[in-house]
């Protein structure tokens, strides 16, 4: 990749991540237009750095303004890197600086929002900790991860694909990101832990501690066999890449025991120190079912033949877990499954904010909204690379937004009959454009990658001759 190119790209995850930032800071949008009010906003504003009320800010605030803008700091720096330009980290400090005060400005005229000179202050200092991440990145790790990054697109797709598993049950595991570090929240993550399998027990309740909203929280067999039908086909997928990229690499056993034994505990613990969340052993449970019945599913299906010739994508080899794919995206759309006829749910369904493309999402903001439509847009990602693989259809793209298009009718088209849930036109748009990306994708793979690729050889015998190690990058 270039330099313009790199600009392109982190100019785009750039854009992308400050409109994150002035969501998160802004929600949920409801305005003060009053001068009265406004007059009342100014007064309460926290002039004293690191002070409020006479007391020392809170290191949980102080420590997640600092994180906020890390990632604009790290991006930045390498934006102004890419475009050759001096004095960058006073560039990327000023620009954080600036950045922020914009945020602090427009918190003046937001209800539940506080402008606080602490906040800038901790803003100022993430955007430059971000740059001196981004300096170092550019010096000792670029090509360690450009190294990396072609290769597993090049050699091991199936890998990228348990990466992005990962990342994004990683990302939903951390909303709606009020991280907290202090005794007392973590002394509450623990009680309201549930211990019980196959039910509900807090951890405080068993302990006798006097617990709120406890008749609240209630186990689901719905969402455990959802979620062990989501973990069937990643399961599948770990074996899968073991057979035909790891087996005879370094760490290949610990990579095996990351995937299919740590990560399902580890992003519950992750939750430990999510405010508005709670760690369930249930999760962890249905976590290893399904990657346990993806495995069994593998070994009964796999042949010796399949991991002697290219290590192309061959779709025979995954007909199974894309039956499962199937039945899982009507399953989570059409869960819980209490159809009903009634005119009055009905009624609830066609009304207009369900029927305008993402008026629902502007009229009720909040953090789950973007995870909601990234959620749906990357269910149907896998369609879209399956019809591509496929290659039957003479215009898969279009192809592929037929097929988004039907199935985010059938899926929304019967929400409109549960208790529960409410059909929306948006998600029927994100589903049509995920299957559409996913053609995308594939024919960028098959451009940018598949053409450079030599005819099949030994595995390790490629890895000499490209002399990159994929293991080195986490020495």
């Amino acid at each position: 990749m270039d330099d313009k190119a790199k600009i392109r790209f982190v100019k785009m995850v750039l854009a992308a991540f400050m409109f994150f930032v002035v969501y998160n800071t802004l929600i949920p949008f409801k305005m003060y237009l009053s001068p009265e009010t406004l007059a009342r906003e100014f007064d309460l504003i926290d002039w004293t750095p690191y002070f409020h009320n006479g007391r020392f800010n809170s290191l949980t605030d102080i420590v997640g303004n600092i994180i906020l803008f890390l990632p604009f700091g790290f991006l930045f720096y390498l934006h102004q890197s890419y475009s050759r330009k001096t004095a960058i980290l006073f560039r990327v400090a000023s620009y954080g600086l600036l950045f922020s005060l914009a945020i602090e400005i427009a918190q003046v005229f937001f209800k539940y929002r506080i402008t606080s000179v602490t906040d800038l202050c901790n803003n100022t200092l993430g955007a430059l900790g971000g740059a001196l991440a981004g300096k170092i990145y550019l010096a000792a790790f670029e090509n360690r991860v450009q190294k990396y990054w072609n290769y597993i697109l090049e050699n091991e797709p199936i890998s990228l694909i348990i990466l992005l598993i990962v990342a994004i049950q990683t990302f939903s595991s951390a909303l709606p990101f009020n991280i907290s570090i202090s005794i007392s929240d973590l002394k509450r993550s623990i009680a309201y832990c549930n211990v019980l399998p196959f039910g509900m027990m807090p951890l405080g309740e068993l302990l006798g501690v006097h617990m709120k909203k406890v008749s609240d929280l209630v186990f689901s067999w719905k969402e455990f066999f959802g979620n062990a039908l989501f973990y069937s086909m990643y399961g599948y997928l770990v074996w899968y890449a073991f057979y035909q990229y790891w087996k005879n690499q370094r760490y290949a056993v610990a990579r095996l025991l990351f995937f299919l034994l740590l990560f399902f505990p580890a992003i519950e613990l992750l939750q430990f120190m999510i405010k508005s969340r709670f760690s369930d052993i249930n999760d962890i449970i249905s976590g290893y079912a399904g990657a346990g019945a993806g495995s069994l599913l593998f070994f009964s299906l796999k042949e010796d033949s399949w991991f002697k010739s290219s290590r192309e994508i061959v779709l025979r080899h995954f007909k199974a877990i894309i039956f499962i794919y199937i039945i899982y995206i009507f399953y989570q759309g059409w869960s819980p499954f209490n159809f009903t006829v009634d005119p009055q749910v009905v009624a609830l369904s066609l009304r207009v904010r369900n029927l305008v493309p993402f008026y629902a999402y502007f009229k009720v903001t909040s953090l789950w909204n973007i995870y909601d439509i990234v959620e749906t847009f990357f269910m149907m990602l896998p369609a879209g690379i399956i019809i591509a693989v496929w290659g039957k259809a003479k215009q898969p793209a279009v192809m592929a937004l037929i097929i988004g298009f039907l199935t985010g009718l059938a899926v929304e088209g019967a929400q409109i009959f549960l208790q529960a849930r409410s059909g929306e036109i948006t998600d029927v748009l994100v589903m049509t454009a995920g299957a559409a990306a996913g053609v995308k994708f594939y024919a960028y793979f098959e451009e940018k990658i598949q053409q450079k690729k030599q005819p099949p050889r030994d595995f390790i015998h490629t890895l000499q001759e490209n002399s990159f190690d994929p293991d080195a990058v986490f020495e």
